[in-house]
């Protein structure tokens, strides 16, 4: 398994590249964000949590290695104090890669629990249910108080999918701009990269038919 993962490892970090070079004018744009208080002013803050979710795996899905790609492009531009990729169908290879990248995968006694609110949620392609249960837990502590970010990036499907009940008027991001590449473009069909503020982030929790208490935010077993 050494072999395949070293190869794995090479091909994304080749991508990787390829990815900044095409969008890292506009991946370094969004850092200066992160570091906003909601009055504007800047703050640096002690903990700023990238969260990769739903990848999928690189055994059997083809655009999981791009999106591992851009996903490590990210972190490079965005610099966060902590990295954590999770998807409920990875293996011991994922595992592999995912170490031989320097990103870290959360213990499985951990994986109900954020102790750092994400600034930043990466997740192309995961399924709705999934990165609607970690989108509403963020959305909680945005409500309550307990997030000192007034900003959330959350790069994936349009929020009117993963959230079909709201109105799109409701939770208009502040920012929407879709992702495409020339290379592997069916990796990131509509993908998009949102920036939302507190307020509209809080409302996803705020929504009465939204409103349910998440005891785990990356279960194995996922419903809709």
């Amino acid at each position: 398994m050494v072999g395949k993962v070293n190869r794995l490892t090479k091909s994304i970090k080749r991508l990787s590249e390829v990815f900044r070079t095409e969008s890292g004018a506009v991946l370094a744009g969004l850092r200066p964000l992160l570091e906003r208080t909601e009055d504007g002013s800047l703050q640096q803050r002690e903990h700023r949590l990238c969260l990769g979710l739903g990848l999928g795996s690189v055994q059997d899905n083809k655009s999981t290695g791009p999106q591992l790609a851009l996903f490590m492009a990210i972190v490079t531009e965005l610099n966060p104090t902590d990295i954590l990729l999770w998807d409920p169908v990875m293996g011991a290879l994922d595992v592999a890669v995912a170490s031989a990248l320097g990103l870290t995968i959360p213990e499985e006694e951990s994986r109900g629990d954020l102790e750092i609110v994400p600034s930043v949620v990466y997740a192309p392609h995961a399924p709705h249910a999934l990165a609607g249960r970690v989108l509403k837990r963020i959305a909680r502590d945005h409500a309550d108080g307990t997030c000192s970010s007034c900003i959330l990036i959350y790069i994936g499907n349009p929020l009117c999918e993963v959230f079909p009940s709201l109105h799109q008027a409701v939770i208009k991001p502040v920012m929407s701009m879709k992702i495409s590449f020339e290379e592997r473009p069916e990796a990131f069909s509509d993908t998009y990269i949102h920036v939302l503020d507190s307020s509209i982030v809080a409302h996803l929790f705020h929504e009465g038919n939204l409103v349910k208490e998440i005891s785990h935010f990356c279960d194995a077993e996922i419903i809709d």
